[in-house]
């Protein structure tokens, strides 16, 4: 069994500077949406058993309360993409996506706790983010799949792979942290200390506080810097570690996930003009009712349609389903519209006659 967790917020942010301005004809922004769901798309291909999108609240947190510089100077959300987070987080409830926040906790907090308790479960987890700090989570059963451009290259990361890279284990990915400090949650660390300093000075000590505490046995400026910079790296790396106890009402099973939720979106989507998710969404939903069961008895619901009110409900009412079909014959049209849920399908159905309403 595995659990998809996506940081919601950094997925945005990438897919807003990756794809080109887009909106619909009443100008609604959907650039940001249409790059986070392209590749939600993709991650649903995995046919998950739980998923979530954490995402962070407009509210300070308990590493603010701790350093009130945490993350000061970042730049504004651009108003295109802050418009956008109301729209994706709409959609992904209709999807039957939990969308979970946390007040003063952040999204990386909220898949730490997700990805422990679902390892408690004996469940595996996928944590999809573009921030670096995910990595020290990294274990036996938790995966971090890392976007290292916009939303369409990935790379993911298990113990093998992180040890390739950076030559350490995930708990000592925070150690890096407290020592290079990390410029966009504006923590210091220890001040002229960049990641090839660090990484070098955990392969020679093993830990950060191995390092502090062998400042002596460096020379020069190095030493100076790291023992000027023992508070800064050790509240550095306090920040930097992840919560993966954060006080979140949802469980597990309440983000169980099933395809068949998706169809629900379609009006939505449909508003937007996100056509390309629509044709992918369908896809989806399709391949999953070819391997469904077939249900025993498909209930109809027959309507007939008498004139162009008739008519103009029943296609707004079809374009929410996920299956659609039309016969012609020889003295009436017919359309039938199935959900591709438990929900009965219905048949609309018009006399030749009346084609010209």
């Amino acid at each position: 069994m595995e659990l998809i967790a996506i940081d919601g917020n950094s997925l945005m942010f990438r897919a807003y500077y990756a794809m080109p301005g887009m909106s619909n004809k009443e100008g609604k922004p959907t650039g940001a949406v249409h790059g986070f769901l392209a590749m939600l798309m993709n991650l649903i291909e995995r046919k998950p058993d739980y998923l979530l999108v954490g995402f962070d609240m407009h509210t300070p947190t308990f590493r603010h309360e701790q350093y009130a510089e945490y993350k000061a100077g970042r730049r504004e959300t651009p108003e295109e993409l802050r418009a956008q987070f109301p729209m994706l987080k709409n959609i992904l409830r209709e999807m039957g996506i939990a969308v979970i926040e946390c007040e003063r906790y952040e999204a990386d907090d909220i898949l730490g706790t997700f990805s422990r308790r679902a390892n408690g479960e004996g469940v595996n987890a996928l944590l999809v983010t573009g921030d670096r700090d995910a990595l020290q989570l990294v274990n036996e059963k938790t995966h971090v799949l890392m976007t290292k451009k916009g939303v369409t290259e990935t790379t993911e990361y298990d113990e093998a792979r992180l040890m390739e890279e950076y030559g350490l284990d995930p708990e000592h990915m925070v150690d890096l942290k407290g020592l290079m400090g990390d410029n966009s949650d504006n923590l210091p660390g220890i001040k002229g200390v960049g990641e090839k300093t660090a990484l070098k000075l955990l392969a020679k000590y093993g830990s950060l506080e191995n390092v502090l505490n062998n400042a002596d046995n460096e020379k020069g400026a190095l030493r100076d810097k790291l023992i000027s910079g023992r508070e800064s790296a050790l509240m550095s790396y306090r920040l930097g570690k992840i919560d993966t106890a954060a006080p979140v009402a949802v469980q597990l099973s309440d983000c169980k996930f099933s395809l068949s939720s998706l169809s629900k979106a379609l009006p939505t989507l449909n508003e937007l003009e996100l056509r390309a998710i629509i044709k992918k969404l369908r896809t989806l939903i399709g391949e999953a009712s070819m391997i469904a069961p077939a249900p025993t008895e498909l209930k109809i619901e027959k309507i007939v349609l008498r004139d162009e009110n008739d008519l103009k409900n029943a296609v707004k009412e079809a374009s929410k389903c996920a299956f659609f079909a039309v016969n012609i014959g020889s003295d009436a049209i017919s359309f039938c519209a199935f959900s591709g849920d438990a929900a009965p399908g219905r048949e609309y159905s018009l006399t030749l006659a009346q084609t010209h309403i």
